[in-house]
């Protein structure tokens, strides 16, 4: 037994690598692909409509552990340049490049060719078995993770893939809730991916491994981090939630870079069953499909449930309770097929947990991960007994220590002395979770609310609506304060005020908020810059920035998140002038600070993975 890889070369670049299972003495055809055929990595069929390419126009090999080519063809089989007999066996060994079909200067348009060079692996090479098991295992090149790991990993590996996978789903997690991910964001998280370092990721996105070994170490990289952090996420419904959302921002993030016979490969592996619209039912349905239907392009029969993203947009053609979907729009029926299956698997894994729980190398990167996904459920506690100060104080925080949302909120509060439902809850999770007490919650919302009603009907109407979310009547649910994400969802509608600024308004309302809150000139245009880009977060990262004249060393996710960021800050630049105070009442004389760590790699990354657990640092 032996493999051959068939790479193609250029011009001939977008065809699939081919990767073939050669028994000893049984030839294995190349040629074009007949319409009835499929086209594969495992077979050695193109897809090229040119009939100078023959059906069988030459066979490939394996004898007594060597390989040869035999030329079948009318137009002629091609090695290292050289046009080789027709029925005549040729060696070739690897990084032999072999030309089906020649090209006509003459005749451009007519006659087509396929070059490729070869990689072969015999039964007694060191790395046949790697790489024989390696494409048996993952057949095409986007991984849908139905078949959990089975190969040896070392404990390093391990630990870096996978903390490199979760910081690539938080870098994801950035971009907001759409999985449609623009050209402006795709250059942004590949920049920040860049950025971080995490250059794995990056060719596993890209699909620019220098060589097949490489490919094989980032597909298993790849599988095996996924099912480790579906362990790291199964446990409660916010994580699996997280992690079901960025796992599909990432599985169209690599379609994107897909070429057109990969994604013809995946659909023909994993939807097999959908059938393809026939030339004639184009032609039929072209002229009155509004342009929906183009009869160059390939589309799929699939049920409308199945595609509800594109029935909602109104961008796809219906008929029979089938739509018509093309190539490229396939990835909105394997995200729906890999949500179904991925969802089902993290229940069944949540139910085996307990069988790797006492693994020390699962559970150290469990609690990494449980450590750091905490949007939806930030728990910001704070000690009750400064609550009192903090509702003194609180006019100085808005203005100080909120973000620009928050504070939106606070200053129509203010002067209108009401907010409705929307603005209520959000504003009011945010003031419990900075540690505002139930009592003092009262206190403040009695405190505007009564401008404009009396204290009863401010009792009757409103009351209930702050005891309920303490948790202390109804169905007594301890919510937690929104996060970024949760705010950008709001819609608004007029005369309410809550949801994200920077996600919500205009150009023109934005600047006259910003500039309402202090901001200059030249630091609204360069915060609206940011906003543009459809980036709220970093816009607000941008605000915080400006306002403190420091910048965050992570994006805002929260708005609890901002609030804290921003009084660590403020209180320790005022110990800072405290102890500058009290060294300028002593002599003077020079004094010397010594950085008494002895680690020179002292920076975030390290920071992130000497905190993953104990048992890593203790390992380091």
């Amino acid at each position: 037994m032996a493999v051959a890889i068939l790479k193609c070369e250029d011009p001939s670049e977008y065809f699939l690598t081919k990767t073939l299972i050669l028994e000893d003495k049984i030839p294995q055809i190349l040629g074009r692909a007949l319409e009835t055929e499929n086209v594969s990595s495992f077979n050695g069929l193109f897809d090229v409509e040119s009939l100078e390419i023959c059906n069988q126009h030459c066979f490939l090999m394996c004898t007594n552990q060597k390989f040869f080519i035999e030329d079948t063809s009318i137009n002629g089989t091609y090695l290292n340049g050289h046009k080789i007999d027709k029925n005549i066996k040729y060696e070739v060994i690897s990084g032999d490049v072999i030309q089906l079909g020649c090209e006509s200067f003459s005749m451009p348009e007519k006659f087509k060719f396929i070059t490729f060079s070869v990689k072969l692996f015999t039964s007694e090479d060191a790395d046949f078995f790697k790489v024989f098991s390696h494409k048996k295992l993952y057949g095409t090149p986007l991984q849908l993770y139905r078949e959990t790991p089975n190969f040896e990993c070392s404990l390093s590996i391990l630990h870096k893939s996978v903390i490199n996978r979760f910081e690539a789903l938080r870098i994801l997690d950035e971009i907001g809730n759409t999985i449609l991910l623009t050209e402006k964001q795709i250059h942004w998280i590949l920049s920040k991916l860049r950025e971080k370092g995490l250059l794995d990721i990056i060719k596993l996105v890209l699909g620019t491994s220098n060589s097949y070994l490489e490919e094989s170490n980032l597909q298993n990289a790849d599988h095996i981090s996924h099912f480790v952090l579906s362990i790291a996420c199964c446990r409660n419904y916010v994580m699996k939630k997280w992690f079901l959302d960025q796992e599909k921002k990432l599985l169209f993030l690599r379609w994107k870079f897909l070429s057109k016979p990969e994604k013809n490969e995946i659909v023909s592996e994993f939807f097999s069953k959908l059938k393809e619209v026939t030339k004639h039912e184009k032609m039929e349905v072209s002229n009155t499909s509004n342009g929906l239907v183009v009869s160059s392009v390939k589309y799929y029969k699939v049920f409308f449930t199945n595609v509800s993203v594109l029935m909602a947009n109104r961008v796809i053609y219906m008929k029979d309770g089938n739509c018509y979907v093309s190539l490229d729009d396939m990835i909105h029926v394997i995200v729906s097929d890999f949500t179904k299956y991925l969802k089902f698997n993290l229940e069944i894994i949540k139910k085996n947990l307990h069988k790797v729980w006492n693994d020390e190398r699962i559970t150290s990167i469990v609690l990494y991960v449980e450590k750091e996904v905490q949007f939806e459920r930030f728990l910001f506690g704070r000690s009750n007994s400064n609550s009192s100060v903090l509702l003194k104080e609180i006019d100085s925080f808005a203005e100080q220590s909120f973000p620009l949302c928050m504070s939106e909120l606070h200053y129509h509060l203010k002067t209108k002395s009401h907010l409705k439902n929307g603005g209520r809850f959000q504003y009011g999770l945010f003031l419990k979770g900075i540690g505002l007490s139930l009592q003092d919650s009262l206190t403040f919302w009695r405190h505007y609310f009564t401008k404009k009603m009396s204290l009863i009907e401010f009792v009757k109407y409103y009351n209930y609506h702050i005891f309920h979310l303490y948790g202390v009547i109804g169905k007594k649910a301890d919510y937690p304060p929104q996060s970024c994400k949760k705010i950008m969802e709001a819609m608004p509608a007029f005369s309410e005020y809550h949801g994200c600024p920077f996600k919500i308004s205009d150009e023109e309302n934005i600047k006259f908020l910003l500039a309402r809150h202090g901001l200059n000139d030249e630091e609204v245009k360069c915060t609206v810059a940011i906003m543009k880009n459809e980036t709220p977060q970093l816009a607000c990262s941008k605000y915080f920035e400006i306002k403190h004249g420091s910048p965050l060393q992570e994006i805002v996710f929260h708005p609890n998140h901002y609030f804290d960021e921003s009084r660590t800050l403020v209180n320790s630049k005022i110990k800072n002038n405290q102890s500058q105070k009290k060294v300028s009442n002593f002599p003077s004389k020079q004094y010397e600070i010594f950085n008494t760590c002895e680690c020179h790699n002292c920076n975030n990354d390290y920071y992130y993975f000497r905190i993953s657990s104990r048992y890593l640092h203790s390992k380091l």
